[in-house]
């Protein structure tokens, strides 16, 4: 829970405390004063003692003693505040009174309730204290927690570019095989693949170094892949489906593109059998739902980076408690003849 508040907010609730306060002492001052500024002026010293303590407490000796484990002077000096604010309350209400009424005075102090006056003083100034301790310490708490939990987002944040950052020497390397294959195979088709390849560069090199993109653009990059290895393979089958409700729906950047591969990497056989990989990504309200599954083969026609291999699953778990904290269920079917993934964001 955050208890800091903004400046401007802050002082208009202590103004408004010590305004009630002033109010709620001149209410029950007046009965002992027959004289109206008789009873302003006391109470207006009432609020500027025990505002003073409670400022001194919360500004000074808490930030300077109590946050620096200084407890025994701090505690040395509250003490002393305890004992002498009540008697120099006391006293300077009396002056106050004698002042403006001094024959009903002298009559009066021979019967003057100190003893009651002064307990009701001493508990005024520990309830000021106490309350004055703890929303200091709340606040700081809050404000410690709010550094630690930013710290930890720019950790993540950090740690997930990184993450991502590990994924595009293999989108280069593989992509630059690729082209190589259809320039060897398929002359007439280079051109279309070179636009294909010039758009996936765009949104790996651009699109990506932002936070989020729109899914649309994530949708068109796993489109451009599937083609890419489409086109220098018949026996891949991939069906593809998209139910997308707003497109503008924001997604991290590369978050699917690990189990797309993983399907082409696991799920294609170079025996001339055809192998189905099917991959559907569905939009509606909030919620993002991605399912990839393929069969597994043994052998593997499309072959990535060994120094990759392995890794691109394991960065997306990692990406997602980073980036989807707690608003994401990632479900992994693996049995001897096909590889299942479902993935629900949001």
């Amino acid at each position: 829970m955050n208890f800091t508040v903004d400046k401007k907010t802050s002082i208009i609730v202590q103004i408004t405390f010590w305004i009630l306060y002033f109010m709620l002492a001149s209410k029950l001052l007046e009965t002992n004063n027959k004289g109206n500024f008789n009873t302003l002026t006391q109470a207006s010293f009432m609020v500027f003692a025990f505002a003073s303590i409670s400022y001194l407490n919360a500004l000074i000796l808490i930030p300077k003693l109590f946050a620096k484990k200084r407890y025994f002077i701090y505690s040395f000096i509250i003490l002393i505040i305890i004992i002498t604010t009540p008697f120099i309350v006391l006293w300077t209400m009396r002056t106050i009174h004698s002042l403006y009424n001094p024959v009903e005075n002298a009559i009066r102090l021979i019967s003057f309730p100190v003893r009651h006056k002064f307990m009701r003083l001493t508990i005024a100034t520990i309830m000021f204290l106490f309350a004055s301790t703890t929303i200091r310490l709340i606040i700081d708490f809050s404000k410690k927690e709010k550094q630690r939990i930013q710290i930890e987002k720019e950790r993540l944040l950090a740690e997930t570019k990184f993450l991502r950052s590990q994924m595009n020497p293999h989108f280069f390397l593989n992509a630059l095989n690729n082209l190589n294959s259809i320039i060897r195979l398929s002359p007439d088709k280079a051109e279309k693949y070179i636009n294909t390849l010039a758009e996936m560069m765009r949104y790996v090199t651009y699109d990506c170094k932002k936070n989020w993109v729109p899914i649309y653009k994530e949708i068109r990059y796993i489109k451009n892949y599937i083609y890419s290895q489409e086109i220098k393979d018949d026996d891949i089958v991939v069906t593809f489906q998209t139910d997308i409700e707003n497109e503008e729906t924001q997604i991290e950047p590369m978050l699917l593109m690990p189990f797309v591969e993983n399907a082409f990497k696991h799920g294609v056989s170079d025996d001339g059998k055809q192998s189905p990989i099917r991959i559907s990504i569905n939009q509606r309200r909030k919620k993002i739902c991605f399912t990839c599954r393929n069969n597994i083969n043994s052998n593997s026609n499309i072959n990535t980076d060994p120094s990759y291999s392995g890794l691109g699953i394991k960065n997306v778990k990692e990406r997602l408690e980073a980036s989807y904290p707690n608003s994401y269920d990632l479900k992994i079917d693996n049995n001897d003849s096909t590889f299942i993934v479902d993935l629900i964001l949001g």
